[in-house]
């Protein structure tokens, strides 16, 4: 398997005033998260809806 590529960061600022670390996945890691949904996803919901 590949290596996971480093989400990009931003920071939002919270109501305190601090800062806060947000990582956003990158588009190449949704694909993988869509393909890999499509694939097991009709196979949990076989068994659970049972």
């Amino acid at each position: 398997m590949g290596k996971a590529l480093d989400p990009k960061k931003s920071q939002p600022k919270e109501t305190r005033g601090e800062y806060r670390t947000l990582g956003i996945p990158t588009i190449r890691d949704r694909v993988v998260q869509m393909a890999v949904k499509m694939t097991i996803e009709p196979l949990w919901e076989a068994d659970f809806s049972e």
